[in-house]
């Protein structure tokens, strides 16, 4: 028995209207009055569009295709060129108002505005204590396990570095020296147990820290700005991290890119001569990760050996020796008479533009730096200001 399925009467109209148009093409299509149809691959190709965004639950090479898809256009390939020129222009110190006024009541009622802030710290110091010779050490063939307990047990120094350098002699490293007071109970200690000859400082290091400024662009305008003197071994920059160091590169965007990796920005040489800087974005402390909100940028000048005795390097002398190397740190500007080619140069390379040289000005003048190279007076009184504050304790 034929069984037939049940159509509406609005369903058979659709179909016999349906059969009528296919067969009057048909009957057309062989009678040759109609060209041959051309199908092209447009015409049948399956578009498989990318989406415009990646969303969660993509695969990771449809990602891959959507992004790269997107930074091959040329409206944001042209964006990015721009945002390169921006940020070059962003390593001039003149971009970076560090004025502690800095105040705006109108967006203050909206938001909470970070005002930048600089301080000055004593990072660390090495002190050389040669000990009388009338001391009994408890292991007379290892006394510097002897000194290192007893930083420990004074709570000097949790973790002390001590090293002999002779019979009588040793090198002990303080850390995060903050007051005066601190340091001279230190002292104290030290001479009470050990009776020493002499305690000279051998090194020291001091520290500026940037708080609230932490653009890639501000390392390198420091390095830029910084001033070098012929104190410096070795003026050439570095960038370094674990891995090594490597030259910097000359171009403010290569440049950059070490720098958002978190590398450091070195000058001078670490072991010869009498100073050398380092310039990163501090994050950690004693390989801890440090809260977000201590995060800063920091410049440390490290200075010792004959440029520490040419201060008076005693050790009760500290205030002194923090407050000259401090003075070592010193910057420079571009200045608002720089020609064209002179803004655009200092903007988009990467060089110590503030090392000393000897030059004949236009007015046949000697100086130190060329025309369009000046001291930021501004600048260095904000960080004398921050150095001043933090010497009160000492």
């Amino acid at each position: 028995m034929e069984i037939q399925q049940y159509m509406s009467p609005r369903e058979r109209e659709q179909v016999e209207k349906g059969t009528a148009e296919l067969e009057a093409f048909m009957a057309e299509l062989m009678s040759g009055n109609q060209s041959e149809p051309k199908i092209t691959w447009d015409d049948i190709e399956i578009k498989d569009e990318l989406p415009t965004t990646v969303v969660q639950g993509m695969s990771f090479h449809t990602a891959c295709d959507v992004l790269d898809e997107y930074a091959n256009r040329e409206s944001i390939k042209q964006s990015v060129i721009e945002a390169c020129k921006l940020e070059a222009k962003a390593t001039d110190i003149k971009c970076f108002d560090l004025k502690p006024e800095f105040s705006n009541p109108d967006l203050s009622q909206h938001f909470k505005i970070e005002k930048p802030t600089i301080t000055a710290v004593i990072d660390w110091l090495r002190l050389e204590i040669n000990v009388s010779k009338a001391y009994k050490f408890k292991r007379p063939t290892q006394p510097y396990n002897d000194i290192k307990d007893f930083l420990k047990i004074e709570g000097i120094n949790e973790n002390p570095y001590v090293k002999q350098t002779s019979s009588w002699t040793f090198e002990i490293d303080l850390h995060d020296v903050e007051s005066g007071k601190e340091y001279a109970e230190a002292l104290n200690k030290l001479r009470h147990e050990y009776e020493p000859i002499s305690l000279k400082v051998t090194t020291l290091e001091v520290s500026i820290d940037f708080w609230n400024l932490s653009a890639g662009a501000f390392l390198l305008a420091l390095q830029k700005s910084v001033k070098i003197t012929q104190l410096f071994e070795n003026t050439d920059l570095r960038i370094y991290n674990g891995d090594g160091a490597k030259v910097m590169p000359r171009t403010a965007t290569n440049a950059m890119k070490h720098v958002h990796d978190g590398k450091t920005i070195g000058i001078g040489h670490k072991t010869k001569g009498s100073v050398y800087i380092r310039i990163y974005f501090k994050t950690k402390d004693k390989g801890f990760d440090l809260p977000k909100d201590q995060h800063r940028t920091r410049i440390e000048i490290n200075v010792r050996d004959e440029m520490l005795a040419s201060m008076g390097n005693d050790a009760d002398n500290l205030k002194h020796l923090a407050n000259e190397s401090f003075k070592l740190l010193k910057f420079t500007r571009l200045t608002d008479t720089a020609t064209a080619k002179q803004t655009a140069e200092y903007r988009s390379n990467v060089e110590l533009f503030g090392k000393e040289i000897s030059v004949i000005s236009k007015s046949r003048n000697r100086r130190k730096h060329p025309d369009h190279i000046e001291t930021h007076s501004e600048f260095n009184k904000v960080i004398s200001k921050a150095v001043s504050n933090f010497l009160r304790g000492f």
